[in-house]
């Protein structure tokens, strides 16, 4: 996967609010990201100009600053096997 790709898919994995940028940098050097960059300060400019210009993705400045950065393990639901736990469907939806 490409960096710009795993950049596309933590930013898609905060929801519709997304994720505030200075949070985005610290989820990037999470191990279970593996993303393939170093993150300094001149990586992150590097990187804005290439975020700045996605398409369908909208950004905003924030009246205020956004809480403290807390780590998550998105993976500690996965079973052993690599799949999600997904519970069984009542009824499919078409």
């Amino acid at each position: 996967m490409s960096y710009i790709e795993i950049i596309k898919n933590e930013i898609c994995a905060g929801g519709l609010d997304g994720v505030p940028v200075s949070h985005l940098w610290q989820i990037l050097q999470e191990p279970p990201v593996q993303f393939p960059m170093e993150i300094k300060e001149k990586t992150k400019e590097y990187l804005w100009t290439k975020i700045r210009g996605f398409r369908n993705f909208d950004f905003y400045v924030r009246n205020q600053e956004p809480s403290p950065y807390e780590y998550t393990d998105r993976f500690a639901n996965l079973e052993e096997s690599g799949k999600e736990s997904i519970p069984a469907v009542v009824r499919k939806l078409c």
